[in-house]
């Protein structure tokens, strides 16, 4: 039986012609249908939205607030309908192991509630009338823009990736069960961007949008020059850059009562989202200094990435992509060997799940993710800025534990 991953508001079922995406991985098989999709399909969905959009201005702030608490108070509940086709469901999708997915889910949510509570009394931005998200394949930025365009009072289009198209569509659904008008505010589809048979489809999507109306995209810089080609430059367009993200470990962090806890928040950097959001770290700067050395630090994280592994494991890697980091950990074996770095591997069994790569130069070295981070030691924090001068560009977040007398400097 396969499972509808799409919301179209205003297009009836019988205009559709529907097909099946397959997926399967050691988590199980499921079965997704999606629209075949064509321009007329999407201008009756997006005129039907613009229509929607007016039950949503009439409606005051505080109880749109009010079903978005609603919403995610739903999702926080285990025995949610909802909820539990995304454990099921995602991490055959996603590829993230259902304790991940578990661990995401509740995170997500509870932060959404304290984010819902702060919208009471901030102030409300500019906002599109509708807004276009093209998000990544990832739970949670296609969440977070739709409680933002709701708060906002616009109507939002969701083009959903093919490769994971699940969780926004569950998403979606599941405002029927809290408010059926708001529901109709928002839609969601997916499609494989940038083919030639959806040229037309994504020239309406984005080329034609007006001034009123607003683009929002997550991915990476191919994704996004490939879409703001098309955009009207009349439109907002608002871009967010999977980016890199590295932390920074003051030498007062590191002693003996304070490197456990240290080191655990930097594991988990790590560990969730198996390192594929953008704000996984890639590198862990620690100072010298410090009653813990920078390379017993190393040993200290693959520790905690190691008791990490056991209650939220890593999840189905791409066969490519296992083989690409099976490769590169040979690599750094030898390197080991030779004593030009030490790495300290996770395992669960026999299968390598992670790892730490400590090396005494300081230059900046991307990581190649699902849990592989590098660990560099530094004189002084003051010099970290100059170190990370060449992805100045590319930087998403940086994680810092210092004392709070250090931060600002």
């Amino acid at each position: 039986m396969s499972y509808p991953a799409y919301v179209l508001p205003g297009v009836s079922e019988s205009d559709l012609k529907l097909k099946v995406l397959k997926f399967e991985n050691k988590y199980g098989k499921v079965e997704l249908e999606v629209p075949k999709l064509e321009r007329n399909i999407l201008e009756k969905c997006f005129k039907n939205l613009s229509l929607s959009r007016e039950y949503l201005k009439r409606k005051p702030l505080h109880e749109i607030l009010g079903v978005l608490y609603r919403n995610t108070e739903l999702w926080l509940e285990p025995n949610y309908e909802f909820r539990k086709k995304a454990e099921k469901m995602l991490p055959i999708t996603s590829g993230f192991s259902p304790s991940m997915i578990h661990t995401i889910l509740d995170g997500m949510m509870n932060s959404f509630k304290k984010d819902l509570y702060r919208m009471k009394t901030s102030k409300k931005e500019n906002f599109p009338e509708l807004v276009v998200c093209v998000p990544v394949d990832t739970p949670g930025p296609q969440a977070l823009a739709i409680i933002k365009a709701l708060t906002n009072k616009s109507a939002i289009f969701c083009k959903s990736p093919s490769s994971e198209p699940v969780f926004t569509a569950l998403y979606t659904q599941s405002f029927t069960d809290v408010d059926e008008e708001i529901a109709r505010c928002i839609a969601t589809a997916p499609w494989e961007g940038g083919k030639p048979e959806h040229r037309d489809l994504e020239n309406f999507v984005y080329g034609e949008r007006t001034k009123k109306e607003g683009i929002v995209v997550f991915g990476n810089p191919k994704t996004i020059e490939s879409i703001r080609e098309k955009v009207n430059p009349d439109t907002k367009f608002t871009p967010y850059d999977r980016g890199v993200s590295f932390g920074i470990i003051g030498k007062e962090m590191l002693t003996k009562d304070k490197v456990d806890e240290v080191a655990l928040a930097a594991a988990l950097a790590v560990c969730m989202y198996d390192q594929r959001s953008c704000f996984s770290s890639q590198l862990y700067y620690v100072e010298r200094g410090g009653e813990i050395s920078p390379a017993k630090f190393s040993k200290i994280l693959a520790q905690k990435m190691g008791e990490l592994e056991i209650k939220i494991p890593r999840g189905d890697l791409p066969l490519d992509t296992s083989a690409t980091i099976t490769e590169l950990m040979r690599t750094y074996e030898l390197l080991d060997l030779v004593g030009n770095l030490k790495l300290h591997e996770i395992r669960r069994g026999e299968n390598q799940t992670g790892a730490v790569i400590y090396k005494e130069d300081s230059k900046f070295e991307s990581s190649c993710l699902y849990r592989v981070v590098r660990v560099k030691p530094v004189n002084d924090v003051s010099e970290v800025p100059k170190l990370v001068e060449s992805i100045s560009k590319y930087l998403n977040t940086v994680g810092v534990a210092l004392p709070e007398e250090r931060e600002d400097k």
